[in-house]
């Protein structure tokens, strides 16, 4: 048996970033980023067992036709939350705490509707029990491989484009590590733009928008970000979240011009190893989009769990995310009309 209590502010990040399964996107940077950037508040419950705190769930809640609590939610470019332990736990146990935790948070009316996808929970952990929950595929990388052992997992045809531009004679670009974010983020922008373009499309969001993000995250040191330039034109450019064992996939973009010079290959493989550096253990890559498959990931598939405290609420939940993604189709053909 668990206990649990909401906390209010000022909140144990110390503790919390301590935790052995912490990542980025549980971190005090990005939960108070993501909260002020959407209008959310911060949502953080103490699990103690046996007298002594054992970890922590971190979530965020907001209130529209009814109160959520999402850790993550649809839309905020965050994949995974949840709880993280001070202590070593079992798959079962984990599975065994949200088992506990998800009817107190309903019962005590902190929202109608909860959602939680955490990395370290599997699908065999969940699926004979009574928590419901919807798929999450994706792949991830290995980085406690030897260098050899990533870039031997590769595709033959991506692997080969790789070596070929990191041999010495190599002259068609140059990649360099970011330091002033300022600058990439105006270069990072404009290609995305032209990425957009190509599918007929304008950005999701504007350039302040993704500014907010990475500014906040470089200001913490927790991003790597690398520009390809050819001359003194910048070309092509990625950028990664990290903190704790884990890094995170989360932009990359080129001018159209230039990708027969296998450029997102070259930013892809030098952020990895620049993580792997850095101690990262876990990539994930950014989703389950069939063509990550060249980097030779290995595929995963996660549950994200899901509660209401009726039955009705699900139904809503499930128009509202439909009309979202609607919604950002239509804002996005309109931006390019107007263009």
């Amino acid at each position: 048996m668990y206990e649990f209590k909401r906390l209010e502010p000022p909140y144990p990040w110390s503790r919390i970033e301590s935790c052995r399964d912490h990542h980025v996107f549980k971190s005090q940077a990005w939960t108070e980023h993501l909260c002020r950037r959407l209008g959310l508040e911060i949502f953080i419950i103490e699990i103690s067992q046996k007298g002594g705190v054992v970890g922590y769930f971190i979530g965020e809640r907001f209130k529209l036709f009814y109160t959520v609590v999402g850790s993550p939610f649809d839309g905020w470019e965050t994949p995974f939350q949840g709880c993280s332990f001070l202590i070593d736990i079992t798959p079962k146990q984990r599975s065994g705490v949200y088992q506990e935790l998800i009817p107190w948070i309903l019962d005590r009316k902190y929202c109608d509707y909860l959602q939680i996808s955490d990395w370290d929970l599997n699908v065999e952990q969940v699926i004979h029990t009574k928590l419901r929950f919807q798929l999450q595929p994706g792949y991830y990388i290995d980085l406690t491989q030897s260098q050899d052992e990533i870039l031997g997992a590769m595709y033959k045809s991506t692997k080969g484009q790789i070596r070929k531009i990191f041999k010495p004679d190599f002259s068609a670009f140059t990649i360099e590590k970011v330091s002033d974010f300022d600058r990439f983020i105006k270069h990072h922008y404009r290609q995305l733009v032209d990425v957009f373009e190509k599918q007929g499309l304008t950005p999701t969001h504007s350039e302040q928008f993704l500014a907010d993000s990475i500014l906040d995250m470089a200001a913490q040191g927790k991003v790597v970000a690398y520009e390809v330039y050819v001359g003194s034109k910048s070309v092509a450019s990625c950028y990664r979240y990290y903190d704790g064992r884990m890094g995170f996939a989360i932009a990359a973009a080129s001018y159209r011009e230039y990708q027969h010079l296998y450029l997102n290959e070259a930013l892809y493989y030098t952020a990895l190893m620049d993580l792997k550096e850095k101690g990262i253990e876990v990539f994930e890559c950014g989703g389950g989009r069939t063509y990550k498959e060249k980097y030779g990931p290995r595929p995963y598939v996660r549950p994200r769990l899901f509660a209401a405290r009726h039955s009705y609420i699900i139904t809503l939940r499930n128009l509202a995310k439909w009309g979202y993604y609607k919604m950002w189709r239509w804002i996005s053909l309109f931006r390019k009309k107007g263009a």
